[in-house]
């Protein structure tokens, strides 16, 4: 009986080299379908809490705080360090909830309309434990339509509601109807949401890409404010001249040691774009040439350095980066 001839020079046999061929494409592709399971799955991203927002709100901004604190000096800012002041509300409220922002709030969006706060937030947190803190510090207990709204404070009340295990909506303001309506949109009840808006915004090319944070404002609304939020100095300055700004839209992205600041103003005409374009880089200049103070302000001359401005067609874009040196400006000033 004549042995079967060994392949020359080692060469794998042909029925070997399906099998290996078959296992290498069997291990690509379940990689490719865990890493679009991952990436595509519901509730992954903080774009999906949009859902439960309300449209036409005078603000929103999302935040992907995970992903945000890949940037490792973001991560040692928010890190719960000694170094940073804490107010004794805020130990009490760790000491009898376990609840740190800093590792515990995944996602967040947040809207504003008028004076009053609406949000949605993915969460890593012990309910009962929640739930035993407000009622401690005089919260209340509402039960409607099979769920508990908790209730804390009477003027401008704090209310929220447990959706799942690791979803939150809450209020801050006089009227509880937002925070049903958002339960409803939780239920299918309701179709409008902030999603369309920010879908549009998105495919119109205003995120640049995307971003860990995102913020889209009515400016209008803003400008003929009389009492805005927040009341910063600067801000303050900057409603004189930025006259003619309808639209808002900003957004940062996170890299292993640096944030990347993309701004537009969508204005009225190219003319109000022009203007405010130059401006805003006349101001820009004063605010870094500034001396230095004892104020809020102090750091905004490191913060607003290098910071590219242009005007194009009818928008205003403002475009900067913090590097390693204002990270690590911020995490000084902090201390």
């Amino acid at each position: 009986m004549t042995a079967e001839p060994e392949p020359a020079g080692g060469e794998t046999p042909p029925k070997n080299k399906r099998i290996w061929g078959i296992a290498i494409g069997a291990i690509l592709i379940g990689i490719v379908a865990l890493a679009l399971f991952f990436f595509f799955r519901p509730g992954s991203s903080a774009a999906a809490l949009l859902r439960y927002l309300p449209p036409g709100a005078d603000l929103y901004v999302l935040a992907d705080l995970e992903a945000l604190q890949s940037n490792l000096a973001v991560r040692k800012l928010l890190a719960d360090s000694p170094t940073f002041a804490r107010g004794e509300e805020y130990e009490q409220f760790v000491q009898g909830t376990g609840f740190r922002y800093q590792q515990d709030l995944k996602q967040l969006v947040v809207a504003k309309i008028g004076p009053d706060w609406l949000g949605a937030a993915r969460v890593q947190l012990d309910q009962a434990k929640m739930v035993q803190h407000l009622k401690s510090q005089g919260g209340e207990a509402i039960q409607e339509e099979g769920l508990t709204i908790y209730r804390y404070g009477q003027i401008r009340p704090f209310r929220l509601v447990f959706l799942q295990d690791d979803l939150a909506v809450f209020t801050v303001g006089s009227d509880a109807d937002p925070i049903r309506q958002m339960v409803k949109r939780f239920r299918g009840q309701l179709d409008d949401s902030a999603s369309i808006e920010m879908e549009q915004a998105n495919s119109s090319g205003h995120f640049s890409g995307g971003g860990q944070l995102q913020v889209f404002g009515r400016m209008d609304r803003w400008l003929i404010s009389p009492n805005p939020e927040p009341r910063i100095q600067v801000l303050e300055l900057a409603k004189i001249f930025l006259k003619g700004s309808k639209r808002l839209y900003g957004t940062v992205k996170s890299g292993l040691t640096s944030l990347d600041f993309h701004v537009e103003a969508e204005c009225d005409s190219p003319a109000d774009a022009e203007r405010i374009a130059q401006t805003s880089q006349i101001f820009l200049k004063m605010l870094v040439a500034a001396p230095p103070s004892q104020t809020a302000d102090q750091m905004l001359p490191a913060l607003l350095s290098g910071i590219a401005v242009r005007s194009e067609q009818a928008s205003v874009y403002f475009e900067w980066r913090w590097d390693r040196e204002t990270l690590s400006l911020l995490e000084q000033n902090s201390q």
